[in-house]
């Protein structure tokens, strides 16, 4: 095996490559899907992460490719290079196909240029033959047929064809008839096909009495199948006729053949275009099966995953019915190689082949099953010694192959290698396989490669300690319930933990006794505490981290809050001074019409019809006063807020009781650092400027009464924020979303979650396509999978 297919095999990517195979359809795209496409330039790695980013965008959201299966025809093309050849109708039926999938394809990519550009910019330097398509189509009809009107010949020749055949058919059902009158054929006979003809059935007794060929007999022998000797001669005629077909049609192809032919060149570019086309949508496939990111690459040369999958794994514990730890890792200037270490199958291999398999993986231009956030570098190369490489052929032990690789690894490596050795220095006696492992980690090590390295050896932790460039890692492990994590942690080395696992699987006391008083009890107990501490570490970590999620959520509520409040009262003002306004209208038109009735009855005060109808027409247009007036709005009224006033007269100090500035909440100073001051609240603790907070009495802890409590919004935050269409039909989560937005845009949301499910994924399209119509207002994401992934799709107003 060569280089490439060493790591492929102990990585795990021949299983990928299997799968991406399957799904390639195109001569070229499963050349491709079988061959090399490693590569250590970054701008190939690009650019081919980038076509496969666009390709999968094109599969989830616009309805995928067109079918690209095609047989191979460039050894057909090749042929027709000699004047005079004919081309295969199946060869022009596969141009055919070729020539209108090229023009799908350049239809597709124009309409979704903005969200595939390099797609787009491709399919747009390519040259097809539109005529030749349209050509060929006049030439071969639907069934792959040459068409009568391919030339005025062939027309001529059906025609004759047809002509015959009708007035054979018409003169054969004539002799059929007459034969039955005369008694020489059975009243029930019919005509029969023999060879492409008809023919007579007659019985064996009666074959001289009619003058013709006989072309067959019955297996019985009774009856012979005659042409009679007019038809012989008007088939023949017939053939004559399909001979002729038969050149016009040979000739035709020939005339074929000569237009294709300088096309040729543009033809195989074509079949190119969509074998990598093909080979590009199998990536896409399997990133949407893997569920996978685009990783950014990295300037800083790091490589860092976030929440790793290891794809052939995640498969085969799907399958169980169980989930995959993802993988956390760093690889950096100052920690260039990682020394894992812990219990065995405690993930030890598992974490160096995810490591392995994502960094080729990269260079071969997949998509990674990782979250975003992921950086990768680019390597000039992987060396890998993983696994028994034993080699009866060359006489070779395990141990004398992990030699050669640990030579090649010396005489090939520099700084832009990456190396992943599995169980280094084992396969000999410990001592010295301990000795040779760390004289070649420190020659790797001032080499400044970058690498991965599983083992057990005492010394090569303690190496790792005490040397820059390299760090232990240990894999986690249960001392309770005796079981791994299959979680990694940097900065320690791990234990074996050989003698709990061997008491968990039931080797005899004595035994264990034996072993623990020769290593001795002490340092066991030792590697215990040690274990605890980073698990519980781990612990703290995973808390510390919910709390400063916390502290942003409520930060960004009493921020939201306050906004809120200021708009509120800049509204109640102008309602206020809108209404004022109005209401010094109406009593202004009023008072004029009082003075105008008054004026009208004094001057008609003898005429008490006048007096009456003047009366109707105040009371009419008093009436139009009062609707007028009711449609002022009336502004709620508001508790005018009662000023707090500061009382902080000295600097604040841990334990005093503290009012936040714009909120009604009392909490307790917890801790105080420069000028900002941890507050823990009744359903949160946060941290704020110390100029925010309003010192309150020991016996005075009742909040402000124009307050709100802060945690009644934050109990509201999920209901107005998180979108659960879960079991909703397409139309009924639409209108629901129109009207969350319409609210949103008013209330000033800023972002929001809907939680629509992953299923068969068709109501996380429905509802995508609609938020694409207001791509200049808002942007979306899937979230990140500990929250969700496909599942839950993340908008964002900008």
């Amino acid at each position: 095996m060569n280089t490439f297919e060493i790591i492929e095999s102990s990585l795990g990517f021949a299983e990928i490559r299997s799968k991406l195979l399957s799904d390639c359809f195109t001569p070229v795209g499963r050349e491709l899907a079988t061959g090399e496409f490693f590569s250590n330039r970054a701008s190939q790695i690009e650019r081919a992460l980038a076509l496969t980013a666009e390709m999968k965008y094109i599969l989830e959201y616009q309805g995928g490719l067109p079918a690209l299966a095609f047989d191979d025809i460039r050894e057909e093309l090749a042929r027709i290079k000699t004047h005079g050849t004919p081309i295969e109708i199946e060869t022009l039926q596969i141009i055919a196909f070729i020539i209108e999938k090229m023009n799908d394809l350049a239809a597709l990519f124009r309409q979704n240029d903005e969200k595939s550009p390099l797609l787009g910019t491709w399919v747009s330097e390519q040259q097809f033959d539109r005529a030749l398509g349209k050509r060929i189509g006049e030439i071969l009809d639907e069934t792959g047929e040459i068409r009568s009107n391919a030339s005025e010949r062939l027309a001529e020749i059906r025609k004759s064809i047809v002509s015959q055949r009708r007035k054979i058919e018409k003169n054969i059902h004539s002799m059929l008839k007459s034969m039955k009158e005369k008694g020489l054929v059975d009243d029930d006979a019919n005509l029969n096909m023999r060879g492409g003809r008809l023919v007579i059935p007659v019985p064996a007794a009666k074959k001289r009495s009619i003058k013709g060929v006989i072309l067959d007999e019955s297996a019985t022998g009774q009856t012979v199948y005659i042409e009679p000797i007019e038809i012989f001669e008007l088939n023949n005629e017939v053939q004559d006729l399909e001979y002729a077909e038969k050149r016009e049609i040979h000739r035709i192809l020939i005339t074929l053949a000569d237009d294709i032919r300088p096309s040729t060149p543009q033809l195989l570019s074509n079949i190119d275009f969509l074998g990598e086309i093909d080979f590009i949508r199998g990536k896409a496939k399997l990133a949407m099966s893997h569920q996978a990111t685009m990783p950014a690459f990295s300037v800083n040369n790091e490589t860092v995953l976030m929440q790793a999958r290891h794809p052939v794994l995640e498969e085969s514990l799907k399958r169980q019915k169980k989930k995959i730890v993802p993988l956390d890792i760093e690889l950096r200037p100052d920690q260039r190689i990682l020394i894992i270490s812990g219990p065995n199958a405690g993930g030890k291999s598992v974490a160096m082949k995810t490591v392995g398999l994502m960094q080729y993986m990269f260079q071969c231009g997949f998509l990674l099953p990782a979250a975003e956030g992921t950086r990768m570098q680019a390597f000039e190369q992987i060396l890998t010694d993983i696994g028994d490489q034993q080699s009866i052929e060359n006489d070779l032990s395990t141990y004398s192959s992990h030699l050669l690789n640990m030579r090649r690894f010396i005489e090939t490596g520099n700084a832009k290698t990456l190396v992943l050795i599995d169980e280094f220095g084992s396969g000999t006696e410990p001592e010295s396989g301990g000795a040779i492992a760390e004289a070649v980690l420190e020659i790797l090590n001032q080499k400044q490669l970058y690498g991965i390295v599983t083992t057990h050896y005492f010394n090569l932790k303690m190496f790792a300690a005490n040397h820059a460039g390299v760090s232990n890692a240990s894999m986690l492990f249960d001392n309770e319930q005796l079981k791994p994590l299959y979680k990694l942690t940097t900065g320690k080395p791990g234990s074996s933990f050989a003698i709990e696992i061997a008491r968990s699987i039931g080797l005899p006391a004595e035994a264990i006794s034996d072993a623990t008083t020769k290593i001795g009890q002490g340092r066991i107990e030792m590697e215990k505490m040690v274990q605890d501490l980073e698990n519980e570490k781990v612990k703290l970590d995973e808390r510390r981290r919910q709390i400063e999620v916390g502290e942003e959520f409520v930060a960004e509520l009493i921020e939201k809050y306050e906004r809120l409040n200021k708009s509120l009262q800049e509204k109640r003002a102008v309602i206020l001074v809108k209404a004022e306004n109005e209401a010094k209208t109406i009593l202004q038109d009023v008072n004029a019409l009082i003075e105008k009735t008054i004026r009208d009855i004094k001057q008609e005060h003898t005429e008490k019809e006048k007096v009456k109808a003047i009366r109707k027409d105040f009371e009419e247009k008093a009436a139009s006063l009062v609707k007028k007036s009711e449609k002022i709005i009336e502004p709620l009224p508001m508790k005018k807020q009662e000023p707090v006033e500061k009382t902080i007269v000295r600097p604040l100090v841990v334990g005093d009781r503290v009012r936040l500035d714009g909120s009604g909440d009392v909490g307790d100073v917890v801790s105080i650092k420069n000028s900002k001051v941890k507050v823990q609240f009744t359903n949160a603790a946060i941290t704020v400027s110390h100029d925010r907070l309003t010192l309150v009495p020991k016996n005075n802890t009742k909040p402000a009464p124009s307050k709100k409590k802060i945690h009644v919004v934050a109990e509201k935050k999920e209901a107005l924020h998180t979108l659960d269409f879960r079991g909703m039909r397409a139309e009924e989560a639409l209108t629901e979303l129109e009207k969350f937005l319409d609210d949103a845009l008013l209330s000033g949301v800023r972002s929001f979650s809907i939680l629509h499910g992953k299923g068969y994924g068709i109501l996380r399209t429905v509802i995508r396509k609609h938020l694409n119509q207001y791509k200049d207002m808002l942007e979306y994401k899937d979230a990140a999978l500990e929250f969700g992934g496909e599942g839950i799709t993340e908008v964002k107003f900008v």
